[in-house]
């Protein structure tokens, strides 16, 4: 333990002096256990929160499944006899229309029927119109001749003439078979007539029969939907029907969920507690809790201790930490004082006292004696003489039980030592000197 160590001390910021004390008083070891505790904290609300959310769920599946239990136990029957009216209902529809496309079917059969009178009509209208165009051609043909004859005694072309009796006879002849074609073409148009309203019939028919069809075709599509709902419904009776006889599955479900909300209440309850446990830790080992404590036991020795040595060293001043490691320093001459207001010479002799008040600290807190102590070039600083003198005594009439080491650039300090040991360089080399 040297002075270079503890001279740092009064130079750290406040906040990492409370390290170097908590060092000394052997209860860093609190900021690890509560790192720790910290830790398990963190990891019990965790798991109270996945617990929360497990207590939820359960609680929903609770309420689900009693409202699942009490759906079939009290609405289960209602629902299928709910379900059978509405399959007696479709079944009536069904047959309604069953009775409706039987009744559209006789009448599709009776138009069918009466289209076999009129079918075939196209191709013979067909045929009565060219026969109709025929006698048309030979009605002009013979009106023709019919007018050659009657305003022409001389033919036009060969300027001869034509006999009076021939052209007699020809327009005899024009007015018979024109009479005749007359006659046949009023029959054929008579005719025309007819197959044209066979026609007509006949498309009315197949528009008839057409529309029957669809109709037919939409009381199918209505039979199969509500054919369709009926199995639905069925289905349904079916899976209320088994739900019914296994109420008591359902039941334990319920307890199980029940069972599983209780140990999860337990569970909470259990980590709620171990977290109540662990938050009064964590308060504890907090750096106001236990560790302050402790630091308040020790702080009055420690001041002690410092202003025995400072007296010693005939440094009388009042030099206190507080709590939060800030320092005071009172003297006779200055009421406000803190260690950067001293001279080098007065600090060295703070900084002995300090590592004088660390070594009976420790000797007190751990019931043991530093009984080694090195210090390194405390005469080349700036202690004067009356501080060397008084220094020399602590350690020789104060210090017990312990090996001092001195070590010095300092020449003619070996009649203050029982034991001396001298190092010099020679050629780049260090040679231990026998005095």
């Amino acid at each position: 333990m040297g002075s270079s160590t503890f001279v740092p001390f009064m130079q750290l910021p406040v906040a990492h002096r409370r390290e170097v004390i908590e060092d000394l008083l052997d209860i860093r070891i609190f900021s690890s256990m509560n790192s720790l505790i910290k830790e398990k904290i963190r990891s019990q609300k965790e798991q109270i929160k996945s617990l929360e959310i497990s207590k939820e769920n359960l609680k929903e599946k609770i309420l689900m499944q009693k409202n699942f239990i009490e759906e079939l136990e009290n609405r289960g029957n209602a629902n299928i006899n709910l379900n059978k009216n509405k399959i007696i209902k479709l079944d009536g529809e069904v047959s309604t229309y069953l009775i409706e496309n039987a009744k559209i079917e006789e009448s599709i059969f009776k138009y069918t029927k009466e289209q076999e009178f009129v079918i075939g009509v196209e191709g013979k209208l067909e045929k009565l119109n060219n026969l109709k165009g025929k006698l048309s051609q030979k009605v002009f043909a013979i009106t023709e001749e019919h007018k050659f004859f009657s305003e022409n005694t001389v033919c036009p072309t060969c300027t001869q003439n034509i006999e009076e009796e021939f052209r007699l006879n020809r327009i005899e002849n024009t007015k018979n078979k024109a009479k005749e074609l007359q006659q046949g073409f009023k029959e054929l148009e008579n005719t025309i007539k007819l197959e044209q309203e066979r026609e007509r019939q006949f498309l009315e028919l197949s528009k008839e029969i057409t529309k029957l069809n669809n109709e037919i075709s939409k009381n199918n599509t209505r039979i199969s939907l509500n054919q369709r709902q009926i199995r639905d419904f069925e289905q349904e009776i079916q899976t209320i029907t088994e739900q019914l006889e296994n109420r008591n599955t359902e039941h334990k479900k319920l307890e199980e969920f029940q069972e599983n909300l209780q140990k999860t209440f337990t569970e909470l309850s259990n980590n709620k507690e171990k977290i109540l446990y662990y938050d009064f830790a964590y308060s504890l080992l907090k750096d106001d809790g236990v560790k302050t404590k402790i630091i308040k036991k020790y702080l009055p020795f420690i001041n002690q201790q410092v202003n025995r040595y400072l007296h010693m060293m005939d440094f009388y001043i009042n030099f206190e930490l507080d709590s939060e490691f800030n320092e005071t320093v009172k003297s006779p001459i200055h009421e406000h004082f803190s260690y950067s207001s001293f001279s080098e010479g007065e600090k060295a002799k703070i900084n002995l006292a300090l590592i004088f008040t660390w070594r009976e600290v420790a000797r007190i807190k751990n019931s043991v004696n530093c009984n080694l102590m090195i210090f390194d070039e405390v005469f080349d600083g700036s202690l004067d003489e009356f501080g060397t003198d008084n220094f020399l005594k602590i350690i020789r009439y104060v210090i017990k039980d312990a090996n001092v080491f001195m070590i010095s650039h300092k020449p003619d300090l070996q009649d203050k030592f029982e034991n001396t040991i001298k190092f010099e360089k020679k050629n780049g080399f260090t040679h231990k000197t026998e005095l």
